[in-house]
C-alpha cells in the first residue's frame, strides 16, 4: 500500500494535467464555458429565491443563504461522483493499456469539480453581501467542511469501483 501511494505521489503531476484537459474538454477554456460557471450557480439560486422569497412569502434571508450553501456543496459533492463513475468508464482503455495507480481518474475528477465549484464560491459570497448576512469567523469552517465532502466523495466512489470489480467477479465465477 506504500508503494501504492508513493505512485500516485508521484504522479501528481499528470493528475494535475489531465483535470485541466478534462476541463478544456469540457468547453471551460472559453469565455462561454466560463460563463456558464458563473451563470448556473446564479440561476439555480434564482429559482430559490422565488420559492422562498415570492411563492413561500417568507423573507427569512438567513434561511435562503444556508439553503444557497447548501445546494453549492450538494452540486459539488453530485459533480464529483458523477465525474469520478464516467472517469473510470471512459478511461478503460488507458487504464488497460498504461500501468498507474487507478485511484488516479476518481481523484482528477474530484480536482475537475473542485474547480468547476470555485465560482460558486464568488457567486455565494456576492449573495451573501447582497442579502445583508453578516460574514464571521465561523464561515472559515467551510474549508474543513469542503475537504471532508470532498474526501467522503471520493471514499464513496472508490467503494463503488470496488463493488463493481467484486460483483463482476462474482459473476464470471457463476459462468465457470
Amino acid at each position: 500500500m506504500r508503494e501504492y501511494f508513493a505512485s500516485l505521489w508521484s504522479r501528481r503531476s499528470f493528475i494535475s494535467e489531465f483535470s485541466r484537459s478534462g476541463l478544456r474538454q469540457q468547453n471551460y477554456g472559453s469565455i462561454f464555458g466560463q460563463l456558464w460557471l458563473v451563470l448556473n450557480p446564479l440561476l439555480l439560486s434564482a429559482v430559490y429565491f422565488l420559492l422562498i422569497y415570492v411563492i413561500g412569502g417568507s423573507s427569512d434571508a438567513n434561511r435562503f443563504g444556508h439553503l444557497t450553501a447548501t445546494l453549492f456543496l450538494f452540486y459539488l459533492i453530485s459533480n464529483s461522483l458523477t465525474g469520478g463513475v464516467k472517469a473510470i468508464t471512459s478511461g478503460e482503455r488507458l487504464i488497460l493499456n498504461t500501468s498507474f495507480p487507478r485511484i488516479m481518474l476518481p481523484i482528477s475528477a474530484t480536482v475537475i469539480a473542485l474547480f468547476k465549484f470555485l465560482p460558486t464560491v464568488v457567486v455565494f459570497s456576492v449573495i451573501h453581501l447582497l442579502i445583508g448576512l453578516p460574514f464571521s469567523w465561523q464561515m472559515l469552517w467551510a474549508i474543513p467542511i469542503l475537504f471532508i465532502a470532498l474526501v467522503m466523495a471520493l471514499v464513496c466512489r472508490f467503494l463503488f469501483h470496488v463493488s463493481m470489480s467484486i460483483s463482476e467477479i462474482f459473476q464470471v465465477s457463476c459462468l465457470i
